[in-house]
């Protein structure tokens, strides 16, 4: 595990002198004046940022980044390591006029005012704010089977806790990317639970998915728990 960390980037910039006092003890803040680096890692964010179609003209425009970072890796429970992040990012809402949020360790960037909903309807923590994403890939190659799909979570590792993964085909993204964001939520609150052989409710009526772990097929590379949805929809011999 690593520490985690959040960017904030802004157009504008006042008040910055008081955030370091709103912090919570785990969280330290740096301020800096300059532009977004739209480096790799932000770029491979951007592409998977599917709430907010307009980050990549927003980054272009700002010109301050705030930095958020917890100060060590404590023992601590998810819960509370994500409840003290998340408090910092909306004491620095709640200071200065911010236009995106980039949650690193979930390659998500995401507009202030979804943070701010769903904390709102959810309360602190909420995976839902930026903790967690899901990204979709398709495997587009000769001798692959058509229409083939990996989708997988990011987020989950950093608390050291699997990620998942489902290598697919014929099933509806939006309703696949539902499943595992509730298994994401159910292990972010019970804990590596998840082992072979389990299986959980698919995203189909009465359907099942069985569950093992193994190596992700997307980076950053980590365990990963990989469902297989059964026929028709699996690939895994593809």
């Amino acid at each position: 595990m690593r520490p985690l960390s959040v960017e904030i980037y802004c157009r504008e910039l006042e008040n910055a002198e008081v955030l370091a006092e709103r912090m919570p003890a785990p969280v330290t803040v740096t301020v800096e004046e300059r532009a977004p680096t739209l480096d790799a890692a932000l770029d491979d964010a951007l592409s998977q940022s599917w709430q907010f179609p307009e980050a990549r003209d927003t980054l272009r425009e700002c010109r301050h980044v705030i930095t958020l970072r917890e100060t060590a890796v404590s023992p601590v429970r998810a819960v509370e390591r994500l409840h003290y992040l998340q408090q910092a990012i909306n004491a620095v809402l709640e200071t200065v006029h911010a236009d995106a949020i980039h949650s690193i360790d979930s390659q998500q960037v995401m507009p202030p005012g979804l943070f701010l909903g769903e904390v709102e309807a959810r309360g602190v923590p909420a995976l839902q704010a930026g903790a967690v994403n899901v990204r979709l890939y398709r495997v587009d190659a000769q001798g692959v089977v058509e229409g083939r799909l990996v989708m997988d979570t990011l987020g989950l590792h950093s608390f050291g806790l699997p990620d998942f993964q489902i290598d697919y085909r014929w099933l509806e993204p939006g309703a696949v990317a539902r499943t595992l964001f509730a298994a994401a939520g159910y292990v972010f609150e019970h804990g590596d639970v998840i082992e072979d052989g389990h299986t959980i409710e698919g995203c189909l009526p009465g359907s099942r998915w069985t569950a093992r772990h193994g190596a992700s097929l997307v980076e950053p590379h980590r365990e990963v728990i990989i469902f297989d949805p059964g026929e028709p929809y699996s690939t895994r011999d593809e």
